[in-house]
């Protein structure tokens, strides 16, 4: 397997059990050789240095589809290309109830990392005239 990612990880469910590949420096040896065999991707953590931190984007989610290795054969793995936000809020009485979803386009759950920990979301309620009502941050993962 060969990463489309200079920096990550991918973590395989294959024909003997997990298989965990790592790409740590983007400059070993960029195909990686496995067994022929039926894989699922269960993890993805895709590295990017930016302004001197290290963020990463870590995928979990429902086994992905199969995919069918053959001997000879070297398969793309493919990293977190897109991030969707969707927040949601509801009303409940006196009470505005907030929540999101973060995910990649296969919809695998996404959680974004800075420096080894995992950002928060800020957010802002403000109402029709543009007050800020309520600001804070969310935990999530």
């Amino acid at each position: 397997m060969e990463p489309e990612f200079e920096r990550g990880s991918v973590v395989l469910r294959g024909p003997t059990g997990d298989v965990s590949l790592v790409w740590a420096d983007g400059k070993g040896p960029r195909a990686r050789s496995l067994a022929p065999g039926e894989y699922r991707l269960r993890t993805t953590r895709v590295v990017r240095e930016h302004e001197g931190r290290d963020w990463f984007l870590s995928s979990t989610g429902p086994l992905g589809p199969t995919r069918t290795l053959r001997a000879g054969e070297t398969a793309k793995v493919e990293g977190c290309a897109e991030v969707r936000f969707q927040a949601h809020a509801r009303r409940r009485h006196a009470e505005l109830q907030l929540g999101f979803s973060v995910t990649g386009a296969d919809g695998r759950g996404l959680s974004v990392y800075r420096d080894g920990r995992r950002v928060d979301v800020s957010y802002e309620v403000v109402d029709g005239a543009g007050r800020v009502l309520s600001r804070g941050t969310m935990q999530y993962g």
